[in-house]
């Protein structure tokens, strides 16, 4: 699976750990025209990283430049046929519109408040992968997540499983991606995270 591309909106996150950033992700980080307080010692830490972190200085000042700035690098990187994932760092929901429709094209994207929230790089004959509380291999749920909504996306959406309990069986009838029942779970948490899916009154409506 290709490395995470992580997108930061310095005007909104205020503490950033490059050290909490995943081997083999690409760091971008985006400040704002007029913004004075980034510390060395935070650039350092970016520089140290493998690549290392981009900066990028919004070109003007205006309400929303910033936003824009980074609207314009997903809408560059979906261009290029990024794989991804990609994910937004910032605590700003009006980025959510747009990251659906992004997502909804094919180039996996997400809005995250904390670097925790990036999945850890994809699991190696020599690495140990790395779970959440409940289990679930996040990293392996990310990179089924994209393979799912590929499958899922060959069928017109009328077509596909229209409650929760219809689309487990449909994701456990599919032998070729051994997913486990709790790899299931994270797949749908995950889709539903991101809007690729939504339930409402126990119905499910696709949103690619």
């Amino acid at each position: 699976m290709p490395g995470p591309i992580i997108l930061v909106d310095m005007e909104n996150i205020q503490q950033l750990a490059p050290a909490a950033v995943p081997g083999g992700a690409r760091l971008i980080v985006f400040a704002g025209a007029s913004q004075k307080s980034i510390s060395l010692d935070l650039v350092i830490a970016g520089q140290a990283l493998e690549p290392p972190a981009q900066w990028i200085r919004a070109s003007g000042s205006g309400r929303n430049a910033l936003d824009f700035h980074i609207a314009f690098e997903l809408g560059r990187l979906a261009e290029r046929g990024e794989r991804g994932p990609v994910f937004v760092l910032s605590k700003d929901k009006g980025y959510d519109p747009l990251i659906v429709h992004i997502a909804s094209g094919g180039m996996p994207c997400k809005r995250i408040e904390s670097l925790s929230e990036v999945p850890p790089p994809a699991k190696t004959k020599n690495s140990v992968s790395v779970q959440a509380s409940d289990g679930i291999d996040i990293g392996a749920a990310f990179a089924a997540t994209i393979k799912v909504r590929e499958i899922l996306g060959r069928s017109p959406k009328t077509a596909r499983p229209g409650k929760r309990a219809t689309l487990v069986k449909h994701l456990k009838a599919m032998e070729h991606l051994k997913l486990k029942d709790k790899d299931i779970s994270g797949v749908i948490d995950e889709m539903l995270a991101t809007k690729l899916i939504v339930e409402a009154k126990g119905k499910l409506s696709y949103n690619f």
